[in-house]
């Protein structure tokens, strides 16, 4: 088939981004012809994309047999070039994220956001992030002992917060913020350290690499604050999910002694856990042919 990826941007390497990426390799790789689209930057994961053989589209479109798109800002470019276009919406409180009438079909990445498309009088196909996990896989193990963390959150005193406890613990800290210190294979950085700080795909992809996983941040869209689920488990990551592991699940406030509790919780066990979590929910090899299904 011949199928167009959009997303709003394909430059820092993003939640988004690194989902347009993993579904444009998935799709190249069962030998379809894929295009990228997009109406922001291209410079970091669109140079990647160019290297998987795809073309990389800006201002224009041809015509396709299949669109997936994400954001309001490009599926109003993609829907009419499309025979069927579908789009994948991430979020409940972006803009961009909202869904369009006119696409032929929604996809929500969890729970809450299938909720939120049904209050606006529309149905969606629940389809959770998919992750290569090929790429993001356990090449070492986490250590019995928590030895290092490290963070992906966005807001530095959400950062500074992490490395006092750290510090308190004698835990080697490192932080990652996309804005700031952006990096494409941060694969490697996540195989550096036991247990990753983060919130979404992040966790996902810190999963499939067998890392334990605490979510938490502090996101500008939400007016809750510092928030989080603490350290993911068998007992909520399914609870955690259903809000796309964003912290909107437990709402609990962090500070100091309460982010060392979950740090007391830390078992090398987690690290299978995630991983096995991950191939049964997030591979993206199981969730391309979700997506190729609502073509059919």
């Amino acid at each position: 088939m011949k199928i167009v990826v959009s997303n709003n941007t394909l430059a820092l390497q993003g939640g988004s981004e690194s989902y347009a990426y993993c579904v444009i390799a998935a799709l190249k790789k069962r030998g379809h012809d894929v295009d990228a689209f997009t109406t922001g930057p291209t410079i970091g994961t669109g140079d990647r994309i160019k290297e998987l053989g795809v073309r990389l589209l800006t201002d224009r479109l041809y015509k396709y047999d299949v669109a997936f798109s994400s954001h309001l800002s490009t599926t109003k470019w993609t829907h009419q070039q499309a025979d069927i276009s579908i789009q994948t919406c991430h979020g409940i409180y972006p803009d961009l994220e909202q869904p369009d009438p006119n696409v032929t079909k929604l996809v929500s990445i969890s729970k809450e956001v299938q909720n939120h498309i049904s209050n606006k009088g529309m149905e969606s196909t629940m389809i959770h992030n998919g992750v290569d996990c090929e790429r993001f896989k356990p090449i070492k193990p986490i250590n019995n002992k928590l030895k290092k963390v490290f963070s992906l959150a966005h807001d530095q005193g959400v950062n500074r917060l992490i490395a006092t406890v750290c510090q308190r613990a004698g835990i080697e800290f490192e932080w990652h913020n996309k804005f700031i210190n952006p990096i494409f294979d941060i694969e490697t950085k996540m195989l550096e350290a036991d247990l990753v700080v983060t919130l979404g795909r992040g966790a996902y992809e810190s999963m499939a690499c067998g890392r334990a996983v605490i979510i938490l941040d502090k996101r500008n869209y939400s007016k809750q604050g510092m928030i989080g689920d603490g350290i993911l488990t068998p007992d909520i990551i399914d609870k955690s999910l259903e809000n796309n592991c964003s912290g909107r699940a437990l709402k609990r406030i962090f500070n100091e002694e309460l982010l060392l509790d979950e740090f007391k919780k830390y078992d090398s066990g987690l690290g299978d856990f995630g991983r096995e979590y991950a191939l049964e929910n997030f591979n993206i090899d199981i969730q391309i042919e979700k997506y190729l299904s609502l073509v059919s």
